[in-house]
């Protein structure tokens, strides 16, 4: 599949300017394709729409940092510092549109959209279709281009809209309590997946996207980190020997733990409670 990018200005490779005499208007739109490695940082006078369909995204902002995954989606605000980057070898596609207009705050407030914040919506197809419906009146520009990709660009925000208030509706329906109280009481025990979607009634796939949501890490990596925390409260608080505590939160290599520690905190446990204490 081919890239593809829209602009207002064709002379203008960036369209990065603010529209204060129209309710709602499109600066540029685009359907990307990445499998190198990308960096970017960027601040803009207009809004910036991102929909993620494939792979992840790293995301850094004021008010959030962490990874958008298929599904994921984040609008940042006008004059809003943010960055991303991608790992190499790691496809990446995702939907975007730069838009302004005093109508803005608005009708994202009335499709309940907020700004610089993750959204987990899942891929869906509707959303998908609404951008290239966004492209057609770009590719068109006749005399209604105004009207035409305004219109459009209020299609999709009133999809993204809709999808955000079901995501929202399953996330209270599923909020997971069995499942995570379960690994904050058996940190010593070896904990599945597949065990821990079984508690909530749920597919492990449904599960996954379910808690990611939730969370915004994967089961793995929280399973991973809630051990890891409860490690560094027992290196604090007690004399317990390390291998105590590499048993205490599951791992029964003292060495393997060790490792896995200074992995995720740069120093190692005997070197950590000295620190602390």
């Amino acid at each position: 599949m081919l890239t593809k990018y829209f602009y207002r200005d064709l002379s203008d490779r960036h369209n990065n300017f603010a529209c204060d005499n129209r309710f709602l208007s499109v600066n540029c739109a685009g359907h990307y394709f990445y499998e190198n490695e990308i960096a970017a940082a960027s601040k803009r006078q207009d809004y910036y729409l991102i929909y993620l369909c494939d792979g992840t995204l790293n995301i850094t902002a004021p008010d959030v940092s962490r990874s958008l995954s298929a599904g994921d989606l984040i609008l940042f605000s006008p004059e809003t510092f943010f960055a991303y980057t991608k790992e190499k070898n790691v496809k990446m596609e995702y939907y975007w549109a730069h838009f302004s207009g005093y109508g803005c705050e608005e009708i994202l407030k009335s499709c309940g959209l907020c700004t610089n914040s993750i959204l987990s919506l899942g891929r869906r197809e509707e959303i998908c279709e609404a951008f290239e419906q966004l492209f057609s009146s770009f590719l068109i520009r006749d005399r209604f281009f105004e009207a035409a990709t305004a219109s459009r660009l209020y299609a999709i925000l009133l999809e993204l809209g809709k999808a955000a208030a079901e995501s929202s509706k399953q996330t209270a329906k599923f909020q997971l309590h069995r499942a995570i109280s379960y690994i904050h009481s058996y940190l010593a025990q070896p904990i599945s997946v597949a065990d821990l979607a079984a508690m909530e009634h749920l597919s492990e796939s449904r599960f996954r996207a379910l808690f990611h949501s939730q969370t915004g890490l994967s089961p793995q990596k929280y399973i991973k980190q809630t051990k890891l925390q409860y490690a560094c409260v027992l290196l604090r608080q007690t004399d317990l020997q390390i291998k105590e505590i590499a048993a205490m939160t599951g791992y029964y290599d003292p060495q393997y733990f060790s490792r896995l520690f200074a992995k995720h905190t740069n120093c190692s446990p005997l070197r950590y409670r000295k620190q602390h204490r």
